[in-house]
């Protein structure tokens, strides 16, 4: 495939997104609110997303970010950052194919390595020259009836810290005006208390970006009055759920603030017609694990590819 003909577009946000629109489904990960969210945070970050148009009519999307480190003498692309979901996206099958052919023209330019992390239910080719780093997440597989993901997949003892939670008194704000600078100081809070050499610590402004896309960002809040108890954050992409972050204060943990959340988002998930639900990695965390496979979730390895100029 290597010598195959093709041509190269960059889409806009609208382009991006309506081509996105004709696939099953995708995660937010690979939607152009991701990419907008993480250049307007992060410095050096730029849209660099391709659309490649083959002579044999098939056209494969592969969202990118640019990254330009020391003054722009140094540039990576990543298919996505922090080893969230990009890949090479298609309503063709057979697209892993053309996968050298992809990563050719991405190393061809002024870019020192590229890292591609496809989606755990995309089948993968290994890129030429490739690195492949192993992953992990958990997925729940949901069902239409709420009651019997309840019954079937949470095991006995998430169901009576749910039921606890639900006694307490504690409400739920779903998306309050507040959201970005509220969830920020939940998770800095919860930072300064686990912080070790290799967390990885995200800004304020990443935050406040990702709350202008409140039909895909869902922020969630166990409150009583003025008091945050919990907050976590999941994001809607189309038939999948991702929840991506989590934080706590010390008076929240007794209440099982934080199952109380996830249960509901996940009701939420069902009612909206999500059909995978995936509850992110654990990191080697025992503890971490056994919350999510308490909810029912699988663990499923998948890899994200690193492949640097020779």
């Amino acid at each position: 495939m290597s010598d195959m003909k093709y041509s190269i577009k960059h889409l806009d946000f609208t382009e991006h997104q309506m081509f996105l629109e004709n696939l099953y489904s995708y995660s937010f990960f690979q939607t152009p609110a991701w990419i907008e969210s993480l250049i307007n945070s992060y410095p050096g970050y730029y849209n660099q997303s391709l659309l490649f148009e083959f002579a044999d009519g098939v056209q494969i999307f592969l969202p990118l970010i640019g990254i330009k480190k020391l003054a722009g003498i140094i540039h990576t692309s990543h298919s996505m950052p922090f080893n969230t979901y990009g890949g090479l996206l298609s309503v063709h099958n057979g697209m892993q194919s053309y996968m050298d052919t992809v990563v050719s023209f991405i190393m061809k330019g002024n870019c020192w390595k590229f890292v591609l992390t496809p989606s755990p239910f995309e089948l993968s080719k290994i890129p030429y020259h490739a690195l492949e780093v192993p992953l992990e997440t958990h997925f729940l597989d949901l069902d239409s009836d709420y009651l019997k993901v309840w019954e079937e997949c949470y095991d006995s003892k998430n169901r009576n810290q749910i039921r606890k939670a639900r006694k307490s008194g504690m409400e739920i704000l779903i998306n309050p005006p507040d959201s970005g600078k509220r969830y920020f100081e939940l998770y800095k809070s919860s930072l300064d208390i686990r912080k070790t050499k290799t967390t990885l610590t995200y800004p304020k402004e990443l935050f406040l970006q990702l709350q202008r896309f409140p039909e895909s960002v869902k922020y969630y809040f166990a409150v009583t009055g003025l008091k945050t108890y919990a907050g976590i954050m999941v994001f809607w992409g189309k038939n999948t759920a991702i929840y991506w972050g989590a934080a706590i204060t010390e008076e929240g943990k007794p209440l099982c603030a934080n199952q109380y959340l996830l249960d509901y988002a996940i009701q939420e998930s069902i009612a909206n017609k999500i059909l995978k639900f995936d509850l992110g990695a654990s990191k080697g965390i025992h503890s971490l694990s056994k919350f999510k496979e308490s909810f029912g979730a699988k663990k499923i390895m998948y890899s994200s590819y690193v492949i640097k100029k020779l």
